[in-house]
């Protein structure tokens, strides 16, 4: 969430697109997306809303979020990550994180158990 909210120093996000790039991260679209890939992204995210659902990016501004807003969102989200990941495919593999984080929690659990011996 972090690299997220990064912003260039004269660079800022309109709030429609600051509301965008948060509702992403929220809904777990950045989940597995590289770090490093994160600003662009972003960036790209917003370029794409602007360019392609101007009039959902708008409706944005007045505050909430609607359930049908929020559904469209998501199915737009959606279809952009498939094109951003097409053309900046993640280093590592959704897989490899998974596994990792697993074999973490496990290493936790075992050092637990010893302290606690």
């Amino acid at each position: 969430m972090m690299e997220l909210l990064k912003q260039g120093r004269y660079a800022a996000l309109d709030v429609e697109d600051q509301i965008v790039s948060i509702f992403a991260a929220k809904e777990n679209f950045l989940d597995d997306i590289d770090l490093d890939h994160v600003s662009l992204f972003r960036d790209e995210l917003a370029q794409y809303m602007q360019e392609r659902h101007p009039a959902l990016r708008k409706s944005l501004s007045d505050g909430k979020i609607s359930d049908e807003a929020s559904k469209r969102l998501k199915q737009h989200i959606a279809s952009f990550k498939e094109h951003f990941l097409s053309t900046c495919p993640n280093k590592v593999k959704e897989e490899d994180v998974t596994a990792k984080a697993e074999s973490n929690k496990t290493n936790a659990l075992d050092q637990n158990v010893k302290v606690g011996e």
